[in-house]
């Protein structure tokens, strides 16, 4: 028999086992706010989770990670500007999660716009997280988080006012798709989102939110 675990998200108990997938993982999905996520003692350690980050290959030197990057920074540069228009200086960004590289933090700079970048297994800087930003670049971490609600607490805390927040992660799709969907099967994927989940995340923390795709949406502080 699955065990019941209150939602790591909204900290709710209206749990319910959700599937089991094709790599025999076993997933709840949140009544509340929507959120799915493994089943808690299925996430890797720490060094297996590091371990599987250092194979990520994110080069600036090949032309389809740039394209990559340009599907969430092209929306979010108009958002920009006028965000640089209204406040009448430069911006200032973080990348949390960066991974093993600091690959956005680099492209950010070509274009001259500052970038800081933060990860708990590569760049830990401490420091980074004393700052307040303008706009936070958060691509394919939430879906990495044991801990949604913490980890999306401090992001906030960390943007200023008028401040955008910039997720790249994949909605699930529906039930009867989600055991054989390609995403799910990555053994570091533990928290998975839909667009009431997003809703949820907007109205819970006093957020505006602008779906841009089914990968890629904002929100404002």
């Amino acid at each position: 028999m699955l065990c019941m675990f209150n939602c790591p998200l909204c900290q709710c108990s209206t749990t319910q086992p959700y599937c089991i997938s094709d790599i025999q993982r076993s997933y709840f999905i949140c009544k509340t706010c929507s959120l799915v996520f493994a089943e808690p003692h299925t996430a890797l350690t720490p060094q297996d989770e590091k371990s599987r980050y250092n194979l990520h290959q994110n080069n600036l030197e090949e032309k389809g990670y740039r394209e990559y990057l340009k599907k969430m920074w092209v929306p979010l540069y108009s958002h920009l500007k006028k965000l640089q228009t209204k406040l009448g200086r430069p911006l200032v960004g973080l990348d949390f999660g960066c991974g093993p590289t600091q690959a956005f933090q680099q492209f950010a700079l070509e274009l001259g716009i500052h970038v800081e970048s933060y990860d708990p297994y590569f760049f830990a800087e401490q420091s980074v997280l004393e700052k307040k930003y303008d706009f936070i670049w958060c691509s394919e971490a939430f879906e990495h988080f044991n801990e949604p609600a913490g980890t999306i607490s401090q992001i906030i805390q960390l943007l200023r006012t008028d401040g955008i927040l910039a997720i790249r992660t994949e909605l699930y799709p529906q039930a009867d798709q989600f055991a054989n969907w390609y995403y799910q099967r990555d053994p570091t994927h533990v928290s998975f989102y839909n667009e009431s989940t997003m809703n949820w995340i907007a109205l819970n923390w006093r957020l505006k939110l602008h779906l841009e795709s089914n990968k890629v949406c904002f929100f404002n502080k």
